[in-house]
């Protein structure tokens, strides 16, 4: 096994309200996805090693969060699959 699959949602700080329409981007790469209605995303085929994702949406700020997959042991804590999850809390922008 040589990749995984990054799945997770995105939601608002305060409240956890699910943010549709967030990108992710698995920077130094060309994988992006786009969160769905309920604020879930999933990046498949990522290389085992340590990525920096990014989460950005319109009227709110960018979040980095970097996650190391390093062997097929930690992905398989996470489930029978090749699966890793990482979760985004966004802060909306307050514009004067």
């Amino acid at each position: 096994m040589t990749s995984f699959t990054l799945v997770g949602t995105v939601q608002e700080e305060e409240g956890g309200r699910p943010l549709p329409a967030a990108t992710i981007h698995v920077l130094g790469s060309s994988r992006v996805a786009v969160t769905d209605s309920s604020g879930t995303y999933r990046v498949v085929g990522l290389p085992l090693g340590t990525h920096v994702v990014e989460a950005s949406r319109v009227g709110y700020y960018r979040e980095q969060r970097k996650i190391g997959v390093q062997d097929k042991d930690i992905l398989r804590f996470c489930g029978s699959d090749t699966t890793a999850v990482l979760r985004f809390y966004m802060r909306p922008q307050h514009l004067p």
